[in-house]
């Protein structure tokens, strides 16, 4: 598992985590793509969202290294991503069963009750 607040080193990356305020505006940072393109992957920098079930209000959200994301847990950032690249990078994901996955796939209430948004940084 790995704690939201903490950066980590994986291989030359660094990853950087913070739970979002509620916003307004959470729908279309989840959506925002990771990668804009080739030049930004090259960048060494990518940022994303990811959707994460709170197991009791106010705490922290729990997120781990899944290696490859499922179809259900696979954040609206990566999705119609490359795999080949995605599978050279250390992403994390949400720490969730299948049945969390499917509660936050359309819940747009409980901000910071139920669930929160995670922003995630990779940087090279």
């Amino acid at each position: 598992p790995l704690e939201v607040g903490n950066d980590i080193c994986v291989g030359p990356w660094t990853i950087k985590t913070a739970a979002v305020d509620e916003t307004d505006e959470w729908s279309e940072l989840e959506k925002h793509k990771a990668i804009e393109s080739l030049e930004t992957f090259m960048s060494g920098y990518i940022q994303y969202y990811v959707k994460v079930p709170l197991l009791e209000p106010s705490s922290s959200p729990q997120l781990i290294f899944p290696g490859r994301f499922t179809k259900i847990g696979r954040p609206k950032a990566w999705k119609k991503s490359d795999l080949k690249i995605e599978s050279t990078l250390p992403l994390v994901g949400a720490d969730a069963t299948e049945e969390q996955f499917v509660m936050l796939k359309d819940v747009a209430t409980g901000y910071g009750k139920t669930w929160c948004l995670v922003r995630v940084i990779l940087k090279r």
